[in-house]
Formats: structure tokens, C-alpha cells, sequence
């Protein structure tokens, strides 16, 4: 668009608002002597292109337009993802324009968020993140199509999965009894919220490593613990499974002894609160079946 330059060799050109990047350029030369017509074009090679500079984020928040009152912020999100974010900086592009937005905090632990576009010309994108789990994940924007690659956002512009919390622990099954096996090898089935969900290691949007869920317990408390007696400390190094998304994990136990346990779940870097106090396993008390 308003086109002027050297005669011969050379064109200044103003750019229009877009995005992308290592575009060529096609010159067409127009004249009125034989009528309207394209006298001739050319198109600039490969090593002549041009991009547009790439998103930049400063800044991510929760759409209180959506969510008015919202009980979470950036930093707390509920592992079943579908929060709507806000995410400003520059160079995002214009109004409308449909972009990719990734977040997590390393190559392998990557989410691609849902439904990002431009809502302010330039300024402001919104998009929905999706079920994970982990902390401290940083973000970019781009088009994949147009090799249009964004930086990934400062480490202190992050948005975070809340904590799991733990509300009750059984042996076997959600409503399982609270003695466990001296020998191990049970489920422990854990219930409580945001636990992430039961992840598709096939999925294009979620992480291949996403993080480990554990479970640890003890009953190293002034109720059963006095000094260095009767205070024993387990934790179980597999990963745990959900078993109902963001709701239930099912671990498995070790052998053990000692009474009034309580759990404690650590997903993806993040620890639950101690199992309730009135919700204690214990192991089996010893059976003598003879003496000899």
C-alpha cells in the first residue's frame, strides 16, 4: 500500500496488520496504455523475507467477565481446565485472529491451551486452558501453520493447577475398610479433588510426562508418636493411578506396621493436606497361631 521507491530499483511499501512469518513478495507492474492489465510480476526467493515480530506476553489473569466471582485466581486453577484466561503483552496479531497458545514448564510437559484468539487488536488474547496438573507454567502464542513462534512468557508471568486436597482414604475401594495388610500389595483408594486427569499418553495436547502422583503416610504425630517409639514413615516410590479423573487415585501400599496413619497425595510437585485426623489406617495387629 503506497507504493514509491528509486525508478527501476526499488519499492517503499508500507506493511498491512498481520501476523506470521518468512513471507515473500510479489511485485505486480500495472499500466493503462493497452487498457487495465498486469504488465508483468515477480516474486521474491527464499532468502528474501520478511516476518512479523512475534507475541510477547507480560501479563495472564482470569476473565472475570466469565467468571464474575471466581474462587480461584492464575495461580490455583482447578485441574478440570475450561478456566478462561487473559493473556496481554504485544505483537499478538489482529482482532480475531485464531492463535496457539502452549504452556507448561519444560519440552516435555507442555499443554496446548483451547480456542485462543485476539480479542484486542494487537494487545490481548483469551483462551480456555484444559485438564492438567503442575506449577509454575510459563506460556508462548503462535501459528504453527505460518512458522510464527512466540516467546515463552518471564518466569514470574505463570499460571499453576491448584494443590490436590485429600478428604478420605480406604483400603480396596472408596468405601473400603481402614486396616491394611502388614504384607502390602493393597489398594489404597484416595478421594478428594484435583488430581488431574487419567492422561492419554497418545494425546497431541497433553504432556508425554505430566509428572508423577505418589502417596506417602506416617503416624509421626503426639497422639501415637512419643518420642522414638511406635513412629513409623512409609512412602511408596510407584506412581499412583486415577482411577476417577480430578476425584480418585488408587495407589498401592507397602509393608508395614503401626496404628492411626494418615496420607499425604504429591501431584506433579504439588502436596495435598495430611489425610483427616478421624480417617486413619492402620495395619493388622500381630496373630500368634502357636508356640514352639
Amino acid at each position: 500500500d503506497g507504493a514509491s521507491g528509486t525508478t527501476n530499483t526499488q519499492l517503499n511499501c508500507k506493511s498491512s496488520e498481520g501476523f506470521g512469518a518468512n513471507h515473500v513478495w510479489q511485485v505486480q507492474v500495472v499500466t493503462q496504455t493497452n487498457g487495465p492489465g498486469i504488465e508483468g510480476d515477480a516474486t521474491s526467493d527464499a532468502s528474501q523475507t520478511t516476518s512479523y515480530s512475534v507475541p510477547v506476553i507480560t501479563n495472564i489473569a482470569v476473565d472475570t467477565t466469565v467468571t464474575p466471582s471466581p474462587a480461584f485466581d492464575k495461580e490455583h486453577l482447578p485441574t478440570k481446565g475450561e478456566h478462561y484466561l487473559v493473556l496481554t503483552g504485544t505483537n499478538m496479531g489482529p482482532k480475531n485472529t485464531v492463535l496457539q497458545g502452549y504452556y507448561g514448564t519444560s519440552s516435555d510437559s507442555v499443554y496446548t491451551a483451547k480456542n485462543c484468539i485476539v480479542t484486542v487488536q494487537n494487545t490481548e488474547v483469551k483462551c480456555y486452558t484444559i485438564e492438567g496438573i503442575g506449577f509454575s507454567h510459563t506460556w508462548k502464542l503462535g501459528r504453527k501453520n505460518h512458522e510464527w513462534n512466540g516467546k515463552m512468557s518471564a518466569s514470574d508471568v505463570i499460571t499453576s493447577y491448584d494443590s490436590p486436597t485429600l478428604t478420605s482414604v480406604a483400603v480396596g475401594s472408596a468405601n473400603g475398610g481402614k486396616v491394611m495388610s502388614t504384607w502390602g500389595r493393597e489398594n489404597i483408594v484416595i478421594v478428594g479433588e484435583n488430581f488431574g486427569p487419567a492422561f492419554d499418553r497418545s494425546s497431541t495436547t497433553t504432556p508425554s510426562n505430566p509428572g508423577n502422583l505418589t502417596l506417602e503416610w506416617n503416624n509421626n504425630d503426639a497422639i501415637t508418636c512419643t518420642g522414638n517409639q511406635h513412629c513409623y514413615g512409609y512412602a511408596q516410590p510407584l506412581s499412583c493411578t486415577v482411577s476417577i479423573a480430578h476425584e480418585q487415585l488408587t495407589c498401592v501400599s507397602l509393608p508395614g506396621v503401626g496404628m492411626s496413619h494418615r496420607f499425604t497425595v504429591t501431584v506433579a510437585g504439588q502436596s495435598s493436606n495430611q489425610s483427616p485426623a478421624n480417617d486413619r489406617l492402620r495395619y493388622h495387629v500381630p496373630v500368634i497361631s502357636g508356640i514352639k
